[in-house]
């Protein structure tokens, strides 16, 4: 249905390439943002204990968290 919309409106669809690095760049933005707001509202203990969960056995997690910078 979108594509017939695309089509009929001869707009022409971004490629796999550009698409990736939009949603990449936007989770990206998302996770300093994010980040940001954790820092401003967790006090020293709770950003320690965040970043103890973040880092296990020298792996970087992949959860929702990993990646915010919490110092």
């Amino acid at each position: 249905m979108f594509t017939f919309w695309l089509n009929e409106n001869k707009i022409i669809r971004p490629g796999y390439i550009t698409l990736q690095e939009l949603v990449s760049e936007t989770l990206s933005v998302e996770r300093r943002r994010l980040g940001g707001l954790l820092a401003e509202v967790l006090d020293d203990a709770a950003k320690d204990a965040l970043n103890q969960l973040l880092v296990r056995d020298d792996i970087q997690s992949d959860g929702i968290v990993a990646g915010l910078e919490l110092g």
